[in-house]
């Protein structure tokens, strides 16, 4: 009987058992920290390509107004591109101007023509317009933060006046 009793007050290994209990917990909220942390990476440099989009939108009296700010936007966040979809949607003046798809390296318009584009800049530098762009970023990795199944899309948009 003496010795059941002992067994009982024995604590050897009880740090081992707490550890084995409690670990799977830590590891789980620091794998949630890191990936969060990836994905608000992913939209802080979306933001910033954004911008810096609209702007190169904005100042563009090319020809090809689409092509310079396409190129800006690859420049400012080259790594949205792997093997993800994005859209860029370009708006003049309130009125949806043209949308492109870019899918890693690849570029393939989906929309109106550049001279449109090209036509509405002009129209709405002459009437002090602005310029929106609207970027959505797919496939996104939040859902394994979140443990969900489906799929998410971060998106940003900026907006600059025509110069």
């Amino acid at each position: 009987m003496r010795r059941f009793r002992s067994l009982f007050r024995n604590e050897a290994g009880a740090a081992a058992a707490e550890l084995a209990l409690t670990l799977p917990l830590i590891g789980t909220l620091l794998f949630a920290i890191i990936k969060f942390g990836i994905v608000y990476n992913n939209y802080l440099a979306l933001t910033s390509a954004t911008a810096n989009t609209a702007r190169q939108f904005s100042l563009s009296s090319a020809t090809n107004p689409i092509s310079s700010a396409e190129n800006i936007f690859i420049n400012s966040a080259p790594s949205m591109l792997n093997n993800k979809s994005l859209t860029l949607s370009f708006s003049v003046s309130g009125t949806s101007a043209c949308t492109q798809s870019l899918t890693g390296p690849f570029v393939a318009a989906t929309a109106t023509t550049t001279s449109d584009c090209s036509t509405m800049l002009s129209n709405g530098a002459a009437s002090g317009g602005s310029v929106t762009v609207t970027a959505s970023y797919s496939n996104c990795d939040i859902k394994a933060v979140l443990f969900v199944a489906s799929a998410c899309t971060l998106t940003a948009t900026a907006s600059d006046p025509i110069q």
